[in-house]
């Protein structure tokens, strides 16, 4: 009696091991095949994902994002609507990552929307000028044209160097 139960358990749990082993293979083969088409799809520029439409983040949106900025204390311009700040350190010259993906946003928006662009200064020659160039080659970069591209220096007494990135309207 012991032997013909411990058999039918033996069997039982044969078949349940290969049932749940056999399911749980392929559900993992069909994730893993899941994981490498989404992989494709965002970051392979083949053709079979180019009809895909989108749109980028609009220019509204930056400046909903900009008065959110905790330094709020910037003069708003008459002629159009901030759509961007950067701020630098003391001695900084240079664009950091923050800056740099703010400004491939603000690229994508214009390209979409095709707005002109406002580069505003505040008046710090030594460090301003290196600053600015690399902010206009970097919009040139993500295809924003030159010819809608402006920039402007204002008297300010801060010390630390703010760039605005205006909307024109």
């Amino acid at each position: 009696m012991y032997k013909k139960y411990f058999f039918k358990m033996i069997i039982l749990l044969f078949i349940s091991i290969l049932l749940f082993s056999s399911c749980e293979t392929k559900s993992i083969y069909s994730f893993d095949e899941n994981i490498k088409e989404l992989f494709e799809w965002s970051v392979n520029e083949d053709k079979k994902y180019n009809n895909i439409k989108y749109k980028p983040i609009s220019s509204d949106t930056l400046a909903e994002m900009s008065n959110l900025d905790a330094n709020v204390s910037i003069k708003k311009p008459a002629n159009g609507i901030i759509i961007g700040v950067l701020y630098f350190k003391s001695n900084q010259m240079y664009l950091n990552s923050n800056h740099k993906d703010l400004l491939f946003l603000v690229a994508k928006a214009q390209k979409f929307e095709k707005f002109n662009i406002l580069i505003e200064s505040n008046n710090i020659k030594h460090i301003s000028i290196e600053a600015l160039n690399e902010i206009e080659e970097n919009f040139i970069s993500n295809g924003v044209k030159k010819i809608n591209i402006s920039i402007n220096h204002i008297g300010d007494n801060n010390n630390q160097l703010i760039i605005k990135i205006i909307k024109l309207l």
